[in-house]
């Protein structure tokens, strides 16, 4: 949902803390224990406990890295199996991130209009910060769908403003800075100042990054495919588009790159 970007740093932290809580549990034991070999002795239990749950808590969080990270991108991708699915949970259809998720739903299907009041709604239910920056990140996307530059300027300035504000440097540079990268590279090329070479190159960087998750690669692969399009390298396109009829054939996208590859078809 819309905290998934945030998800992986929860485990890190449980490992600290639980690491803070042995080397504690140490020097009250260095205190206690009135022998060298008392100390030696737990010491070396202290070690050994310690050893099994850092290495489970590896396991774990690896685990959670993967699912967080990579088999997203083994899957398809349903936005509408999706929405029906968050339509039969009332608890949650109504919360930030039912709306947020309702959203992104509504995006992948191309209702635009919709998507943005979801949004909306979703901002008016008063979110913590990094829901906040999420929310202004997806409404200043939707405005640029739309073409209203100015509006998603003003959008993408709130969420860089809340970046700022985060307490967690490694968010904010390896998270929401790529986020909002990669809106600024999106505006700066509607509005002239990156060229389309300057961005295919940012976009097919962006892809081998490892917070690029299936809706960030449907994202880039579907824009690629407009740039193509645009400089008229039909071979490229066919690649994007067969990328996303593999991992994203239930989308808009699909659909959208059909549509210009017929008005190329027939403009021939």
């Amino acid at each position: 949902m819309i905290t998934q970007i945030f998800k992986q740093n929860a485990a890190y932290k449980v490992m600290i803390i639980v690491f803070l809580l042995f080397t504690l549990m140490f020097i009250v034991t260095i205190h206690s224990f009135q022998t060298y070999t008392g100390i030696l002795i737990f010491f070396l239990l202290e070690m050994i406990i310690l050893g099994e749950i850092l290495m489970v808590g590896f396991s774990k969080v690896n685990k959670v890295m993967k699912k967080e990270w990579q088999d997203p991108l083994e899957m398809e991708l349903d936005p509408a199996k999706i929405k029906r699915a968050l339509e039969q949970q009332p608890k949650i259809v109504n919360t930030v991130e039912g709306y947020n998720m309702q959203g992104i739903c509504e995006m992948l299907l191309g209702n635009v209009e919709t998507s943005l009041l979801l949004f909306q709604t979703a901002l008016q239910l008063h979110p913590d910060k990094k829901n906040q920056f999420v929310l202004y990140c997806n409404l200043a996307k939707m405005s640029l769908q739309q073409n209203q530059m100015e509006q998603a300027k003003q959008y993408y300035m709130q969420a860089k403003n809340i970046c700022n504000q985060l307490s967690s440097v490694i968010i904010k540079r390896n998270q929401c800075e790529l986020l909002l990268k990669h809106i600024e590279m999106q505006v700066g090329y509607m509005q002239g100042t990156y060229t389309a070479a300057q961005y295919i190159t940012y976009l097919k960087k962006r892809l081998l990054s490892d917070y690029a998750t299936l809706r960030v690669r449907m994202d880039i692969r579907y824009q690629l495919a407009c740039l193509y399009h645009e400089q008229k390298d039909d071979e490229q396109v066919y690649e994007q588009l067969a990328w996303l009829e593999k991992f994203a054939n239930k989308t808009i996208y699909v659909k959208r790159v059909h549509e210009f590859l017929e008005e190329r078809v027939s403009e021939q």
